[in-house]
């Protein structure tokens, strides 16, 4: 039946077709541009900004901020703001907890040095009583006494150098040690 039908009516009957399905997908290319325009500029743009700072902060940066994000959906706003909040909370413990230990190291030198006084003052309060000491037991004690505390203080100085970061005690305090 097709084969008898002559081409005029082919083209016609394509026409047809053609004519009954152009309107749908002239429709459906239109939809398509509307929404890749409408995802782009109501929440692309905006995701892409917030996935730049992230990576910003993830790779040390950590002043990156979302900042404000005028014209987005509030959910959208709502994720940058919320990123910002966490970053400032962040930034601000770690500047808590730095000048937290700054505090902590500096009453740990400054513990030290009161050691480190004390020891030296105990060293001369002994060395005086040796000199001034008469027998030769008296003297001997005193001398057992004072290389005893010379050895507590040098212990005590390898121990202090070796917490300050030093695997080693320095040359000097080796040298006091022997």
């Amino acid at each position: 039946v097709t084969a008898s039908r002559s081409p005029e009516h082919r083209l016609e009957l394509w026409l047809t077709v053609l004519r009954a399905l152009l309107p749908p997908l002239i429709l459906l290319a239109v939809v398509f541009v509307v929404l890749r325009y409408g995802i782009q500029r109501f929440l692309l743009r905006y995701l892409s900004h917030i996935y730049s700072t992230f990576r910003q902060y993830g790779t040390g940066n950590t002043r990156a901020r979302v900042g404000q994000l005028a014209g987005a959906a509030p959910e959208i706003d709502l994720l940058g703001v919320t990123f910002d909040m966490m970053a400032d909370r962040i930034e601000r413990r770690t500047h808590d907890t730095e000048a937290a230990l700054a505090e902590q190291r500096r009453l740990s030198r400054e513990l030290h040095h009161r050691i480190k006084n004390t020891l030296q003052m105990i060293i001369s309060l002994v060395s005086m009583q040796r000199r001034d000491a008469t027998g030769p037991r008296e003297k001997a004690a005193l001398r057992v006494t004072l290389e005893r505390i010379l050895a507590i203080s040098a212990a005590y100085r390898v121990s202090y150098a070796s917490t300050e970061g030093t695997s080693r005690p320095s040359s000097s305090a080796r040298a006091r040690t022997v």
